[in-house]
């Protein structure tokens, strides 16, 4: 493989994990913009769940129906937190993921340095080589 399609290859992996990096960010960003809205329904909910429970603070049926919504809430409440889990679970093995390929393409950067050292090292040579012989005289 000569060093022109070793470099269009590393040229394409980057750009391969850059539009990768750009599309994680684009979901990461939907994610947390999905959260937010989350959030406000929560948020919007424990207020509505505080006006219910003044206006039924009458009798012990007020009461239960209150507590059922806040069950309902509790295990919406715990399922967003395994959720959330989930995701930082995902977004650790993206990253672990994107170290990885960082890493294999520091190791191919590294050989093709090492290939264009031995190939300057190889045209040195030959110009040495090329450049001994006395002017006029005969190359062997």
């Amino acid at each position: 493989m000569d060093i022109e399609t070793t470099l269009a290859t590393l040229q394409e992996n980057t750009s391969i994990l850059a539009a990768a990096q750009v599309g994680h960010e684009t979901r990461l960003a939907r994610v947390e913009e999905g959260f937010r809205r989350l959030a406000e329904a929560h948020q919007a909910l424990v207020q509505l769940l505080g006006i219910h429970d003044e206006r039924l603070d009458a009798g012990d049926e007020a009461r239960a129906h209150t507590d059922a919504r806040l069950d309902g809430l509790i295990d919406a409440q715990i399922d967003f937190s395994e959720r959330l889990a989930q995701l930082a679970a995902l977004q650790a093995e993206h990253k672990r993921e994107a170290d990885q390929r960082g890493a294999r393409l520091d190791e191919k950067l590294a050989q093709l340095q090492a290939a264009q050292a031995r190939a300057d090292e190889q045209i040195r040579l030959l110009m040495d080589h090329n450049g001994s012989t006395p002017e006029g005289g005969a190359a062997k």
